[in-house]
C-alpha cells in the first residue's frame, strides 16, 4: 500500500479490465477454432466465418517459425503493451484509459496464443 488511495482503486481496475479483455480474446479464438475447425459456418449468401492461421504478423510477415522470429514478436508485442499501458496510466481522461486498457489487453491476448 505504498501507493496513494486515489490510484490504487482506478490502477486495479485497468488491470481487471485487460485481463478481462485478454481472457475475451482467448475465448473468442478458443470458440472460433472449436465452431469453425471443419468447414467454414456461411451467415449470408455473401458472407461466412472461417478459421485460419499464420505464423507472424499480419498477413503472415516475419514468420515466427524459429526461435528468434518468435522471440522478435513477442517482444515487439510485449513493448506494444506495455507502452499503451503506461498511456493508460498516465491519461487524465477515463475514454482513453479505457481505450488504451483495450488495447493493451487484446496485445497480451496476442503473446498468450
Amino acid at each position: 500500500r505504498n501507493m496513494p488511495p486515489e490510484i490504487c482503486p482506478s490502477a486495479l481496475r485497468l488491470v481487471a479490465l485487460a485481463a478481462a479483455v485478454a481472457l475475451a480474446d482467448l475465448a473468442t479464438k478458443y470458440v472460433a477454432v472449436m465452431q469453425l475447425a471443419g468447414a467454414p459456418l456461411r451467415l449470408t449468401s455473401f458472407f461466412s466465418l472461417s478459421v485460419g492461421f499464420n505464423a507472424g504478423i499480419s498477413f503472415g510477415l516475419f514468420p515466427a517459425q524459429s526461435y528468434w522470429g518468435w522471440a522478435l514478436i513477442v517482444s515487439a508485442t510485449s513493448l506494444v503493451a506495455a507502452s499503451v499501458s503506461y498511456a493508460a496510466f498516465v491519461s487524465a481522461q477515463p475514454a482513453e484509459r479505457v481505450g488504451y486498457t483495450a488495447i493493451a489487453g487484446g496485445a497480451i491476448g496476442n503473446i498468450v496464443d
